[in-house]
Protein backbone atom coordinates (compact mmCIF):
# COMPACT_ATOMS: atom_id res chain seq x y z
CA UNK A 1 0.00 0.00 0.00
CA UNK A 2 1.34 3.29 -0.96
CA UNK A 3 1.54 6.15 1.52
CA UNK A 4 1.31 9.54 1.71
CA UNK A 5 2.91 12.27 4.14
CA UNK A 6 0.06 14.61 4.86
CA UNK A 7 1.18 17.33 7.57
CA UNK A 8 -1.82 18.52 9.90
CA UNK A 9 -2.62 20.01 13.41
CA UNK A 10 -5.17 19.00 15.63
CA UNK A 11 -6.22 20.97 18.74
CA UNK A 12 -8.00 18.14 21.12
CA UNK A 13 -9.86 18.70 24.05
CA UNK A 14 -7.43 17.74 27.12
CA UNK A 15 -9.39 14.48 27.99
CA UNK A 16 -9.38 13.17 24.79
CA UNK A 17 -5.64 13.56 24.16
CA UNK A 18 -5.04 11.90 27.37
CA UNK A 19 -7.18 8.92 26.49
CA UNK A 20 -6.00 8.36 23.10
CA UNK A 21 -1.70 8.40 24.79
CA UNK A 22 -2.65 5.70 27.06
CA UNK A 23 -4.53 3.98 23.97
CA UNK A 24 -1.11 4.66 22.34
CA UNK A 25 0.55 3.56 25.19
CA UNK A 26 -1.01 0.73 26.25
CA UNK A 27 -0.88 -0.83 22.54
CA UNK A 28 3.01 0.42 21.98
CA UNK A 29 2.58 2.51 19.36
CA UNK A 30 3.34 6.65 18.87
CA UNK A 31 0.45 8.84 19.41
CA UNK A 32 0.54 9.38 15.61
CA UNK A 33 0.58 5.38 14.44
CA UNK A 34 -2.25 5.48 16.68
CA UNK A 35 -4.63 8.30 15.26
CA UNK A 36 -3.45 6.45 11.93
CA UNK A 37 -4.51 2.44 13.30
CA UNK A 38 -8.07 4.01 14.36
CA UNK A 39 -8.44 6.00 10.84
CA UNK A 40 -7.70 2.36 9.26
CA UNK A 41 -10.00 0.40 11.57
CA UNK A 42 -13.04 2.88 11.82
CA UNK A 43 -15.98 1.19 9.75
CA UNK A 44 -16.84 4.29 7.85
CA UNK A 45 -13.46 4.67 6.76
CA UNK A 46 -13.24 1.53 5.13
CA UNK A 47 -16.03 2.22 4.12
CA UNK A 48 -15.46 4.59 1.85
CA UNK A 49 -13.21 1.89 -0.60
CA UNK A 50 -16.01 0.28 -1.34
CA UNK A 51 -18.72 1.50 -3.58
CA UNK A 52 -21.35 3.18 -1.43
CA UNK A 53 -23.68 0.82 -3.34
CA UNK A 54 -22.25 -2.27 -2.38
CA UNK A 55 -21.52 -1.64 1.38
CA UNK A 56 -25.23 -0.41 2.16
CA UNK A 57 -26.51 -3.49 0.71
CA UNK A 58 -24.07 -5.59 2.59
CA UNK A 59 -24.58 -3.72 5.64
CA UNK A 60 -28.54 -3.86 5.55
CA UNK A 61 -28.25 -7.52 5.40
CA UNK A 62 -25.46 -7.73 7.82
CA UNK A 63 -27.58 -5.52 10.26
CA UNK A 64 -30.97 -7.59 9.70
CA UNK A 65 -28.85 -10.73 10.30
CA UNK A 66 -27.15 -9.53 13.47
CA UNK A 67 -30.49 -7.93 15.63
CA UNK A 68 -32.22 -11.12 14.56
CA UNK A 69 -29.91 -13.51 16.15
CA UNK A 70 -30.01 -11.20 19.05
CA UNK A 71 -33.56 -11.18 19.58
CA UNK A 72 -33.79 -14.61 18.99
CA UNK A 73 -31.05 -15.63 21.71
CA UNK A 74 -33.01 -13.28 24.21
CA UNK A 75 -36.23 -14.97 23.26
CA UNK A 76 -34.63 -18.27 23.54
CA UNK A 77 -32.85 -17.63 27.19
CA UNK A 78 -35.12 -15.01 28.50
CA UNK A 79 -32.48 -12.49 28.21
CA UNK A 80 -29.10 -11.59 26.66
CA UNK A 81 -25.91 -12.01 28.70
CA UNK A 82 -24.12 -8.66 29.61
CA UNK A 83 -21.66 -9.48 27.40
CA UNK A 84 -23.96 -10.61 24.98
CA UNK A 85 -25.64 -6.99 25.58
CA UNK A 86 -22.06 -4.93 24.94
CA UNK A 87 -21.63 -6.94 22.08
CA UNK A 88 -24.92 -5.74 20.36
CA UNK A 89 -24.40 -2.10 21.31
CA UNK A 90 -20.78 -1.89 19.75
CA UNK A 91 -22.30 -3.22 16.76
CA UNK A 92 -25.25 -0.83 16.52
CA UNK A 93 -22.64 2.10 17.12
CA UNK A 94 -21.07 1.32 14.46
CA UNK A 95 -22.91 1.03 12.16
CA UNK A 96 -23.50 4.57 9.68
CA UNK A 97 -27.13 5.96 9.90
CA UNK A 98 -29.50 5.48 8.79
CA UNK A 99 -28.57 1.81 9.79
CA UNK A 100 -28.09 2.46 13.55
CA UNK A 101 -31.84 4.30 14.20
CA UNK A 102 -33.13 1.08 12.53
CA UNK A 103 -31.02 -1.32 14.42
CA UNK A 104 -32.16 1.11 17.57
CA UNK A 105 -35.63 0.36 17.07
CA UNK A 106 -35.68 -2.76 16.21
CA UNK A 107 -34.22 -3.61 19.25
CA UNK A 108 -36.82 -1.16 21.31
CA UNK A 109 -39.81 -2.93 19.74
CA UNK A 110 -38.47 -6.57 20.24
CA UNK A 111 -38.41 -10.03 19.11
CA UNK A 112 -41.87 -9.10 17.13
CA UNK A 113 -41.06 -6.17 15.80
CA UNK A 114 -40.97 -5.79 11.59
CA UNK A 115 -39.23 -3.98 8.80
CA UNK A 116 -40.80 -2.87 6.05
CA UNK A 117 -40.24 -1.23 2.56
CA UNK A 118 -42.85 0.81 2.17
CA UNK A 119 -41.51 2.16 -1.05
CA UNK A 120 -38.72 2.17 -3.25
CA UNK A 121 -36.78 4.57 -0.88
CA UNK A 122 -38.71 4.25 2.61
CA UNK A 123 -38.74 1.57 4.99
CA UNK A 124 -40.83 1.36 8.41
CA UNK A 125 -40.38 -0.57 11.87
CA UNK A 126 -43.70 -2.27 13.14
CA UNK A 127 -44.40 -3.66 16.29
CA UNK A 128 -45.38 -7.53 14.46
CA UNK A 129 -46.83 -8.80 11.72
CA UNK A 130 -50.51 -7.59 12.46
CA UNK A 131 -49.71 -4.03 12.47
CA UNK A 132 -50.62 -1.61 10.24
CA UNK A 133 -49.07 1.99 11.34
CA UNK A 134 -45.29 2.11 11.36
CA UNK A 135 -43.84 3.32 14.46
CA UNK A 136 -40.88 4.76 12.47
CA UNK A 137 -40.20 5.29 9.28
CA UNK A 138 -36.86 6.22 7.40
CA UNK A 139 -36.27 7.82 4.11
CA UNK A 140 -33.39 5.64 2.73
CA UNK A 141 -31.38 4.55 -0.07
CA UNK A 142 -32.95 2.61 -2.84
CA UNK A 143 -30.30 0.24 -1.97
CA UNK A 144 -31.36 -0.37 1.44
CA UNK A 145 -35.24 -0.47 0.68
CA UNK A 146 -34.39 -3.19 -1.86
CA UNK A 147 -32.48 -5.47 0.93
CA UNK A 148 -35.56 -4.55 3.01
CA UNK A 149 -37.87 -6.02 0.35
CA UNK A 150 -36.02 -8.89 -0.48
CA UNK A 151 -35.22 -10.20 2.78
CA UNK A 152 -39.42 -9.59 4.42
CA UNK A 153 -38.29 -9.08 7.74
Amino acid sequence: MATETVKLTLRLPADLHQRLTDLARRERRSLNEQLVRLLETHPDVEAMTMTMTETLADLTRSMIDEIQWYQARAHTRGALTAQEQQERAEYVASLPEPLRSIADALIREGRDSVLRALGPTTIGVYADDEAEVAIATWSVPAEVAAVVAEMEV
